[in-house]
């Protein structure tokens, strides 16, 4: 019998069980959705039914018949990053868990900054101080003390899943990086300076913090009956979804570049040793082979831009696509392919969730320009991917201006990654080969390669990624438009925002205070 690998990514809009062989061939994959709600302007929660759907999602793939369960020799688990739950001592969770994309800690952050200072934080953390896990931890405890009081952790997805699955409360090094108070030079500790100004101690975290590939334990008794599987399952330490994605892509040196283009749209690449950027303009993540990972993000990826267009623009569309039985997606990707680069002169930054690298506003905002009578839903989905793109090519600059590396190829995974329109946008307007591999689930193989080298059916991470990944197509960029986006890139998209950042951020302070005002 030959044997077989779960990977589980329970991510922002649901969770993916994918069973791989040994050689990277997906054999069966099931999925569920997940529900987020938005209760105020910048919050972004969701109910902490990660387990139920867990649950479901692995039902969903045994009713496909294709599996032979017993085969399966071990799980990996990889997750949406920093988003958080605080649970009491039967780790049951005591409210909504507070997602990544969550920007309610501008307070927060400004306190951090004034006391400890963004340069000291960015050089212990391996994060400048932003919208991570212990920001919105401090809001937590300043906002909401009755629950406080009776939390006894508070928890990443990833742990709380873990404990459900092995009875262990344990977090991994990937997964505490991006939480903002982990000792990047250590990698075992969290920073008391940080948690100092929250006053939130050290136990109120997580004690247990490993590296990928270790192994957790086996499935509890009633985990295996839930999840219909063998007790003797082996539960082996994996990483977040974007080292796992880049994982699970092969980005295993510096000069490839792993894209994610799902709800975010993450840009990471791996370095031998710590390399902070001066200039702060990246955070410092750990991949699975135990090298860094500096990683720059845009908070709003293609994924989530394309769901705003089609919910908020493309109602006849999807209804269309309805009476048809058709493909929605088929359709709105088609606008771009339909309309010539340039977008018409439509330019987009996509900001719709805050700023990261180089501006580092919460406040920031979505900026379209160049509309005019002619612009239309065509002209509206190229913007967005051109957008992106431009974006992109900013954030692997500032990756490359830090780290002293040359990012030569992209390796394109998440949602979007198989739209040939997309992919092709990117190589373009960045200059360099995209790549695209064998599999739509790259999070989820990232996870089985680390559930591999665990449980010893590959000798190393490494091994296990040459054998498991390959790539399937490669996209060079075109000659044809490269003066174009330049110069669009060069004199149009690099200087626009900051010039005005000042206006973009007062027109969010001055809504916050109209939805308090009416109580919205």
């Amino acid at each position: 019998m030959n044997p077989l690998l779960m990977g589980i990514d329970a991510g922002t809009s649901g969770t993916k069980v994918v069973v791989f062989d040994c050689q990277g061939n997906i054999v069966a994959r099931g999925s569920a959705r997940m529900p987020v709600v938005n209760p105020k302007p910048g919050w972004v929660e969701q109910p902490p039914i990660w387990w139920e759907n867990l649950q479901e999602a692995v039902n969903s793939l045994w009713e496909q018949g294709r599996v032979e369960r017993k085969a399966i020799q071990a799980i990996g688990l990889t997750h949406q990053r920093h988003s958080f739950v605080p649970v009491d001592k039967n780790i049951r969770p005591l409210r909504n868990g507070i997602l990544w994309s969550d920007v309610r800690c501008v307070r927060e952050i400004r306190e951090v900054v004034e006391t400890i200072g963004a340069q000291r934080v960015y050089e212990a953390s391996g994060v400048r101080p932003g919208p991570w896990s212990i920001y919105k931890m401090g809001w937590f405890k300043k906002n909401e003390p009755y629950l406080y009081d009776r939390c006894y952790k508070i928890v990443l997805v990833h742990d709380y899943l873990i404990h459900r699955l092995t009875g262990r409360l344990v977090t991994t090094i990937s997964a505490a990086a991006m939480m903002g108070c982990l000792d990047i030079h250590r990698l075992d500790c969290w920073i008391k300076e940080i948690l100092s100004v929250f006053n939130i101690p050290e136990s109120k975290l997580v004690d247990d913090i490993v590296p990928a590939g270790t192994v957790l334990g086996r499935l509890t008794e009633e985990a295996a009956a839930l999840l219909g599987l063998e007790q003797r399952i082996t539960v082996v330490s994996a990483a977040g979804d974007q080292p796992c994605g880049c994982i699970g892509v092969g980005v295993d040196n510096p000069h490839v570049l792993g894209m994610n283009s799902g709800t975010s749209l993450t840009l990471e690449t791996v370095v031998p040793e710590l390399r902070l950027d001066p200039n702060m303009n990246y955070v410092m993540e750990y991949s699975p082979l135990d090298l860094y990972a500096p990683e720059c993000a845009i908070f709003s990826g293609l994924s989530d831009l394309m769901n705003w267009f089609k919910d908020e623009f493309a109602q006849s569309e999807v209804a269309e696509a309805n009476d048809g039985n058709a493909n929605i997606w088929e359709t709105l990707y088609g606008y771009a392919v339909a309309c010539p680069p340039g977008a018409g002169g439509m330019l987009l930054f996509p900001y719709f969730q805050g700023s990261n690298a180089p501006y580092w506003d919460p406040l920031a905002r979505g900026i379209i320009v160049g509309c005019h009578r002619r612009t239309g839903k065509a002209q509206l989905v190229r913007a967005i991917m051109e957008g992106l793109a431009y974006e992109s090519r900013r954030q692997i600059e500032l990756l490359e201006d830090g780290t002293k590396e040359s990012i030569d190829s992209i390796r394109m995974y998440g949602g979007s990654a198989h739209r040939e329109i997309w992919n092709q946008i990117v190589a373009d307007i960045t200059n360099r080969t995209v790549e695209v591999t064998n599999t739509e689930e790259a999070t989820s193989l990232g996870a089985a390669i680390c559930a591999a080298k665990g449980v010893g059916l590959h000798p190393s991470i490494r091994e296990s990624m040459q054998t498991m990944v390959k790539v399937k197509n490669i996209f060079e960029p075109s000659c044809a438009y490269r003066d174009q986006y330049d110069s669009i890139y060069q004199q149009v998209y690099k200087p626009l925002f900051g010039a005005v950042q000042p206006f973009v951020d007062h027109l969010s302070e001055l809504n916050e205070y109209v939805l308090k005002k009416i109580g919205g």
